[in-house]
């Protein structure tokens, strides 16, 4: 994506609102533990984790959002470092480099009976989960392929369904019925603010501007690379020195943004979930 276009023209990038895979192993004590849920792959990370910067992003992810519930709030904090800001980041550096359109959305559709990584939580934690827009790693995956859905579910199943198909034959996925789904821009000024798709319980809606995302992933994601980058892991433009903040100013050179991220530049781009499940669709159009 860095170095010049790439085969296929368009690409639909996305992730879910709670996709947080690695964390359905864990007890209800330990989601609670934002270090750990932030650190779980970095210990000395974890140990050096400050008050001060888990007070910083507390505050962007209030609790009064997520029904006084720490460890939602934590789930989709981890989701966020390791997911969705990466894929919004993604987004906008494809759209600026290859030469078709870029699609981003973001899954919400709550699907209890289809969601396998919810199925598995313990229940105490289950009892957590009040978010009625809460989906996990891969929850589109049984919408998309039809699979033992609910009546709750066939709507969006549809909706999922005949978007990916338009989009496998032409790279187009509107749908003449539904929200018209608008590119990202090149020409954004914020990494993270990239217009998207937000497919959730009660309908599908574009998203133009997400201000408050904008303000989490310029918290989170130093969080996110610090965690996982010894070996280069994630790329993020927060390894150089031309990220932008939420005001379209340069952003580069403070230690705390950029410390332990000296390989990232070189790593490959995570893949946000949406890359795993229709690597079917992209090899149609390549």
């Amino acid at each position: 994506f860095q170095e010049g276009p790439i085969n296929p023209t368009d690409m639909i990038i996305g992730s879910n609102t709670y996709d947080a895979p690695s964390m359905t192993f864990l007890p209800k004590a330990s989601l609670m533990d934002l270090s750990l849920v932030l650190f779980m792959f970095n210990p000395a990370a974890q140990a050096s984790f400050t008050e001060e910067e888990e007070n910083a992003i507390r505050s962007l992810y209030p609790l009064d959002n997520y029904n006084n519930s720490v460890v939602e709030a934590n789930l989709q904090t981890n989701a966020d470092a390791f997911y969705t800001c990466f894929a919004r980041e993604m987004a906008q550096l494809a759209s600026k480099t290859i030469d078709g359109n870029v699609f981003s959305y973001w899954y919400g559709h709550f699907s209890p009976s289809t969601d396998v990584f919810y199925a598995g939580l313990a229940a105490d934690v289950k009892a957590e989960i009040t978010d009625p827009n809460f989906a996990f790693h891969g929850a589109e995956m049984s919408l998309l392929f039809g699979d033992n859905l609910g009546n709750e579910d066939k709507s969006m199943s549809t909706e999922l369904v005949a978007r990916w198909a338009g989009f496998a034959r032409s790279g187009n996925p509107q749908l003449s019925s539904s929200t018209t789904w608008d590119p990202v821009s090149p020409l954004l000024a914020n990494n993270f603010d990239v217009p998207y798709l937000y497919m959730n319980s009660e309908g599908v809606v574009m998203v133009k501007s997400d201000k408050q995302k904008i303000k989490q992933c310029a918290e989170v994601i130093p969080l996110g690379i610090e965690s996982t980058s010894p070996n280069g892991w994630y790329f993020s433009s927060y390894a150089d020195s031309n990220h932008t903040n939420d005001n379209g100013d340069q952003n580069g050179g403070d230690s705390k943004t950029n410390k332990d991220a000296s390989g990232s530049a070189t790593g490959v781009l995570s893949a946000a979930t949406a890359l795993a499940g229709f690597a079917l669709l992209i090899n149609l159009l390549v």
